[in-house]
């Protein structure tokens, strides 16, 4: 179960006592919004947890985006200083090569 992961650290393999903990936890939870609304009260129970995570995952969108716009920017002017330094070497020889001529 992905909360056994979390709450034990990021290890895969949990604790035999947590995994029941979580187990039984989740399950009445379930099992009492189930009874004391149907499956309506689960269903948006699922949708008001969920809700907030919507506008995380939003907000990192937008930065990565950003993120790889200034990357993509960076890259250009890298890219153009090293042609402009190719340019000028090159130059620098049919220069050379005329004045040794």
């Amino acid at each position: 179960m992905v909360i056994d992961s979390i709450t034990s650290g990021g290890k895969l393999d949990a604790p035999l006592g947590q995994r029941i903990f979580w187990a039984l936890t989740e399950g009445g939870v379930a099992a009492v919004l189930l009874i004391g609304g149907g499956l309506t009260a689960l269903q948006t129970a699922a949708i008001t947890t969920g809700l907030p995570f919507t506008f995380v995952l939003l907000l990192m969108m937008y930065s990565l985006y950003k993120g790889l716009v200034k990357e993509h920017a960076h890259l250009l002017k890298k890219e153009k200083e090293s042609d402009i330094e190719k340019y000028s070497s090159r130059l620098k020889r049919i220069i050379d090569k005329r004045k040794k001529k």
